[in-house]
């Protein structure tokens, strides 16, 4: 009777496949709690090769730096040949509040970034306004409409649609134009929370013509996920930095009293499509200005 030595114990050949398919998984659930169970252990054990099975060893942390230099080895001209990709941040939020039965939606806005780059996204923005100063603004910035009586009755004769537009902005002076036109408008009805309602028509437009609008996924109750550009990757890494770090202090002020006090930002990764390769950062990456000491 032939036999066959699997991670060192012998199997006899005339076993059934169900019998060893049964004794393996066992196996392997049971070598994978006790090590796990020892956390510092596992945190620091290394693989010795190139090639390993991850959930027997913890997940590698990279510098942002590192992270940029593992993708622009992968972007070079012999493999996708994109020196100019997107690098994005992929963020595990924590939804959990002081009260076990109570939890945040998530995070969502649109954000100005310091380091500006091309998305590539056009815009189709439009923009309510009556003075003449405020149209001469709206026409600088390529608003796909603007003014007042005259976009109000080409919405109300369905000669704009809702699909024509990504964004509106309105000056605070317009505002009572435009309610006859509120349920067509629905959740882009202008409100100074959203900042697309005031006095600084240029700031709005120029916060929704080159600002990135961001929504978070829920995973669970308790947890999120949100995915965001810092730029492409012929940008110098200290000016990655910049926008990573103003996405978190962003995403920071969103939360609530009722927040938690533990991290906000769980785990953070750096990607760049159309690699399907993620590095973990460290978690010194994530944490909010008014935090660093």
């Amino acid at each position: 009777m032939q036999d066959t030595l699997f991670f060192g114990i012998t199997l006899y050949e005339d076993l059934s496949n169900d019998i060893i398919k049964d004794f393996v998984k066992h196996l392997l659930q049971t070598v994978n709690s006790s090590e796990i169970s020892n956390t510092t252990e596992f945190s620091s054990r290394l693989p010795t090769d190139n090639v390993w099975l991850h959930k027997f060893y913890a997940t590698p942390i990279y510098s942002l730096s590192e992270s940029i230099d593992n993708h622009r080895q992968m972007m070079q001209l012999s493999m996708f040949d994109m020196p100019k990709a997107f690098v994005y941040l992929e963020a595990d939020l924590d939804l959990r509040t002081k009260k076990k039965t109570r939890f945040l939606s998530g995070v969502k806005g649109t954000i100005l970034l310091p380091k500006r780059f091309d998305t590539g996204i056009k815009k189709r923005i439009i923009a309510f306004c009556k003075s003449a100063e405020d149209k001469e603004i709206a026409l600088k910035y390529g608003a796909t409409f603007f003014g007042s009586t005259n976009v109000i009755a080409g919405i109300e004769k369905g000669e704009i649609r809702y699909e024509d537009f990504d964004h509106i902005v309105c000056a605070a002076d317009t505002l009572t134009d435009i309610s006859p036109i509120r349920k067509f408008l629905k959740e882009h009805y202008p409100t100074q929370k959203a900042n697309t309602l005031g006095s600084d028509l240029e700031g709005m437009l120029l916060l929704y013509k080159y600002g990135y609008t961001y929504e978070s996924n829920k995973l669970n109750e308790a947890n999120g996920k949100v995915t965001v550009p810092i730029g492409t990757l012929d940008m110098s890494v200290e000016d990655l930095q910049i926008n990573l770090q103003h996405y978190i202090d962003t995403f920071e002020s969103q939360r609530t009293s009722r927040s938690s006090n533990w991290r906000f930002v769980k785990n953070s990764y750096v990607t760049c499509p159309p690699s399907v390769e993620k590095f973990k950062l460290s978690e010194d990456f994530t944490v909010p200005s008014a935090k660093i000491k």
